[in-house]
C-alpha cells in the first residue's frame, strides 16, 4: 500500500468511526481515544519499545496538531461560519 492509499484508508476509517462519537461528551470521546491510542502503543513490545512508543506518540501529537486547522475550517464550513 502506498502513502496515498494509506491516507485514503485512514480518512475512510475515521469517517466510519466518527458517528460513534457524535453527541457524546468530550470527556468520553477523549477517554475512548486515549484507550485506543494506548492499545496501539502497547502493541509495540520488546527491546526498545519504550523509545519507539515515545517516538510514535510524539509523531501522533504532531499529526493531530497539524490537522487541527484543517478540521477547524471543515467544522466552520459545516456551520456556515464566515471568515
Amino acid at each position: 500500500m502506498n502513502s496515498d492509499d494509506l491516507a485514503y484508508d485512514a480518512v475512510a476509517l475515521a469517517a466510519r468511526i466518527a458517528p460513534l462519537f457524535a453527541g457524546r461528551p468530550p470527556e468520553v470521546v477523549g477517554a475512548a481515544l486515549a484507550d485506543l491510542m494506548s492499545t496501539l502503543l502497547a502493541g509495540h513490545q520488546g527491546p526498545g519499545a519504550e523509545d519507539l512508543r515515545a517516538e510514535l506518540l510524539a509523531m501522533h501529537i504532531d499529526k493531530v496538531l497539524e490537522l487541527v486547522p484543517l478540521n477547524e475550517r471543515i467544522l466552520q464550513e459545516r456551520r456556515g461560519d464566515r471568515q
